[in-house]
């Protein structure tokens, strides 16, 4: 049977490391989160119950000109 792990990897001699493209992203881009609820909520607009463990999508982002107690 076939090795199914490829341990040696192959790359030619005029390979060069600095002409790879990489992806820049914006510092202040925000991203997808799927999170779950760490403790039962009640929403203050509509009244709905989210209890404990339930799943729901946030958007997370870094705010830049913020800090937290000089962090």
């Amino acid at each position: 049977m076939a090795e199914r792990k490829v341990l040696v990897k192959y790359y030619p001699p005029d390979f060069d490391a600095d002409l790879l493209y990489k992806n820049k992203r914006s510092r202040d881009k925000q991203d997808n989160v799927r999170m779950m609820l760490p403790m039962s909520l009640q929403c203050i607009t509509c009244g709905v119950y989210l209890y404990i463990g339930s799943k729901f999508n946030m958007r997370k982002e870094n705010i830049l000109d913020e800090d937290y107690l000089g962090l």
